[in-house]
């Protein structure tokens, strides 16, 4: 129900830059990419795009952009048109603007890469289908950003979680240390206790057998009778 409800809240979107994203809307679009790459790493693949095409304009070279919506689209059951300015009717002259209303009548959803500042946000009003900024010049890229700030999330999440562990165990060890001190000191204590008991039992038996020694038992002496005179 939740995915539906995301998928609603998002149809038809175009993406162009990251200030019209806030915080709700970046906290579900993280989380719908950890289950869509927990799906890829236990199954590879789905069709919940399948039926869907994805057209990937790029007019100026690109490696990661454009295989990553290209392998994204595809491990979803979509299919992708690729389209270069080589090889669109821009060599001839034809504007942005009509390239894209061109292509939005084979596609469901357009990936523009351009040189040119503000170019992604030409197509998105010309475009009836959702228009994907995937840079356009020194403008904005996005994409990439919401990618560096998730990975951001990830580290400083597994950082918090390090600390945390780290913390934990030093408080476990700081018990165990506190505890051991206690043992041997309540230990040091009951082994005083002993000797002093010890010792005071043996001063008692000295004592007593001091006492019923018959060395000190003396008899008394005769009385001698007295001398009368005569």
């Amino acid at each position: 129900m939740r995915g539906r409800d995301e998928a609603c809240a998002w149809k038809g979107t175009h993406v162009l830059a990251v200030a019209q994203f806030d915080d709700a809307m970046l906290l579900d679009l993280f989380d719908v990419a950890r289950r869509m790459k927990a799906m890829v790493a236990a199954k590879g693949k789905s069709d919940v795009l399948r039926g869907k095409v994805l057209a990937n304009v790029f007019y100026e070279p690109s490696t990661r952009t454009m295989c990553s919506f290209d392998a994204a689209m595809k491990r979803l059951g979509g299919d992708v048109l690729s389209v270069s300015e080589s090889s669109s009717s821009a060599k001839k002259g034809e504007t942005i603007e009509d390239t894209v209303r061109c292509l939005q009548c084979y596609c469901d959803v357009l990936v523009l890469r351009h040189p040119q500042v503000g170019t992604a946000a030409k197509a998105a009003a010309a475009a009836q289908k959702p228009v994907l900024n995937a840079g356009d010049g020194v403008g904005e890229h996005p994409t990439q950003a919401l990618l560096a700030l998730s990975l951001s999330l990830s580290l400083s999440l597994s950082l918090s979680l390090s600390l945390s562990l780290s913390l934990s165990l030093s408080l476990s060890l700081s018990l165990s240390l506190s505890l051991s001190l206690s043992l041997s000191l309540a230990l040091s204590l009951a082994l005083s206790l002993a000797l002093s008991l010890t010792l005071s039992l043996t001063l008692t038996l000295t004592r007593r057998c001091s006492t019923c020694s018959p060395s000190s038992t003396r008899a008394p002496r005769p009385r001698r009778a007295p001398v009368r005179s005569t």
